[in-house]
C-alpha cells in the first residue's frame, strides 16, 4: 500500500484540521481519500503491527486519525478506535508519555464537543481507565476517575496546583480520592436508574480491588441486587460482579469460608445464560461476546479456588453458547477456547489444559491456512506441551482475538 504521499496536516497535535472541514461541513473525501480508503490504511496499520512490520504502523495510524477526523469528526467511535489503537501501540514500545497524549487528547476533544456529563463521555472515561488498567496503569486509572468527578461536579481548581509540586502530593490526593470514589459509587448504584450507572459502579470496584476496602464489596453485592431486579437487561453487569466479587473472595483468602456465595454465583449464572437471547442479530452479536468474555471470567475464578467441577460446568456452557451464538469454528469461538486453555494452563498445569487447545486447534484448522500463527502456537503447544502468543520466529498471530479495533491478548479479560 503506498502511503509516502499522504501525510497529517501540520500542528502541534500532530492532528488537527487544516481548516476545510469548517468549508465543507459534510466531506466524502479527505486527501483524495475516502472513508473506506481510510479503513484499510487502518486495516493495513493493524496488519504490519501484527506481523511485527512496525516502520509505517505509526505514521498509517496518524494518517487514519487525521482522515477519520475531517470525514467523520473527532469523536466518533472509529476515529477514537485508531486513537486507542495508536496509543495501545505506544504502550507497547514503552512510550507512555506520547500513549497518554493520544488518550488526553481524544477526552478533551469528548469534554469540549459534549460535555463531561454527555453519556458518550462517560462511557469514553469508563473505556479509559479499562485501557489504562489493562496495561497495569492503576494508579494512573484511579487519578483519571478523580478528575473526571472534580469536572463533572464542578470543582475543578486549577489554582491549587500552585502550592507545591504535582508529585509530592499525589499520594494524599489519591487516598482521598479513592474514599470519595467509593462512596459516590455506592450511592450510583444503590440508585441506578441504568446500566451506565452500574457500569460506573463496577469500574471503580475493579480500580480498588487490590486495596481490600470494604466499600467494593458493598459496590459488588449492591451491583449484584440491581442487575438481578433485571437480568435480561442488566445480564452482562449481574455476571462481572459476581466474577469481581468471587476474586476479592479468593484473594482475601474466604473462598472456603463463605461456600455460599460460589453456589449463588453458580445459580446466577445458570439463570442468565437460560434466559440470554443467543441467537441475536449479527449487528448485535457484540452483546453476546461481552456475555461469554464475562462468563468466562467467573469460570476463571472457580479455577483459582479450586472448585474446579462447577468451574468445567461453566466453560461447558459457555463453549455450546459461544457455537449457538458464533459457529463452532468462528474467530470468537477459537478465542473463548484459547483463553479458557490458558486458565487451566497457568493454574493447573498443561494436563488440564490440553483438551480446550486440542478443540480450539481443531477449530482453527478449518478456518486458518496451515501457516496462520494460531496454527502454529497451537501446534507448538502440542509439542513443547505449553501455549504461548508467539512462535518461535518471534512473530505474533496473523489473526489476534480482541474487540473495537484494539491489540489486546486474553489478558484483558483479567482472567489470568
Amino acid at each position: 500500500m503506498e502511503i509516502a504521499s499522504v501525510t497529517p496536516s501540520a500542528s502541534s497535535d500532530g492532528w488537527e484540521s487544516d481548516g476545510e472541514a469548517e468549508i465543507n461541513p459534510l466531506p466524502l473525501v479527505w486527501e483524495g481519500k475516502t472513508q473506506d480508503d481510510i479503513h484499510n490504511i487502518f486495516l493495513e496499520a493493524q496488519r504490519q503491527i501484527r506481523d511485527g512490520q512496525t516502520n509505517n504502523s505509526e505514521e498509517m495510524l496518524n494518517i487514519a486519525i487525521t482522515g477519520y477526523e475531517y470525514l467523520l469528526g473527532p469523536i466518533h467511535e472509529e476515529t477514537v478506535k485508531v486513537s486507542f489503537t495508536l496509543a495501545t501501540f505506544f504502550v507497547e514500545q514503552n512510550r507512555i508519555p506520547e500513549a497518554y497524549k493520544v488518550i488526553e487528547r481524544s477526552s478533551r476533544l469528548h469534554f469540549e464537543q459534549l460535555g463531561i456529563d454527555h453519556k458518550r463521555t462517560q462511557q469514553h472515561i469508563m473505556n479509559v481507565v479499562e485501557l489504562l488498567n489493562g496495561w497495569n496503569r492503576n494508579d494512573d486509572a484511579l487519578a483519571f476517575l478523580g478528575r473526571a468527578k472534580e469536572l463533572a461536579e464542578g470543582n475543578d481548581k486549577p489554582a491549587g496546583r500552585k502550592t507545591g509540586r504535582r508529585g509530592q502530593r499525589v499520594p494524599k490526593q489519591l487516598a482521598a480520592t479513592q474514599q470519595t470514589l467509593l462512596e459516590s459509587a455506592i450511592r450510583s448504584v444503590s440508585n441506578a436508574s441504568n446500566l451506565d450507572q452500574l457500569d460506573y459502579g463496577l469500574s471503580i470496584a475493579r480500580t480498588h480491588a487490590s486495596t481490600k476496602d470494604e466499600a467494593v464489596e458493598q459496590i459488588l453485592l449492591e451491583t449484584i441486587y440491581q442487575s438481578g431486579l433485571n437480568i435480561e437487561k442488566a445480564a452482562l453487569q449481574h455476571i462481572q460482579a459476581w466474577a469481581e466479587l468471587l476474586d476479592v473472595e479468593r484473594t482475601e483468602n474466604r473462598s472456603q469460608q463463605n461456600l455460599a456465595r460460589f453456589d449463588y454465583a453458580l445459580q446466577a449464572f445458570k439463570k442468565v445464560v437460560d434466559q440470554f437471547p443467543w441467537n441475536q442479530p449479527t449487528r448485535e452479536k457484540f452483546k453476546s461476546q461481552k456475555l461469554i468474555e464475562a462468563c468466562l471470567e467467573l469460570g476463571a475464578t472457580f479455577v483459582k479456588a479450586d472448585f474446579l467441577d462447577d468451574a468445567r460446568r461453566i466453560f461447558q456452557k459457555c463453549d455450546e453458547k459461544a457455537t449457538e451464538a458464533f459457529g463452532s469454528d468462528d474467530e470468537r469461538t477459537i478465542w473463548m477456547l484459547i483463553s479458557i486453555g490458558l486458565v487451566y494452563q497457568k493454574y493447573k498445569g498443561w494436563s488440564a489444559a490440553t483438551q480446550w487447545f486440542e478443540q480450539a486447534l481443531a477449530a482453527a484448522m478449518g478456518v486458518y491456512d496451515k501457516d496462520d500463527g494460531v496454527i502454529i502456537s497451537l501446534e507448538e503447544a502440542m509439542e513443547v506441551k505449553h501455549f504461548s502468543y508467539l512462535n518461535d520466529e518471534g512473530r505474533p498471530y496473523k489473526t489476534i482475538f480482541g474487540v473495537g479495533g484494539l491489540r489486546i491478548m486474553p489478558t484483558r479479560l483479567h482472567m489470568v
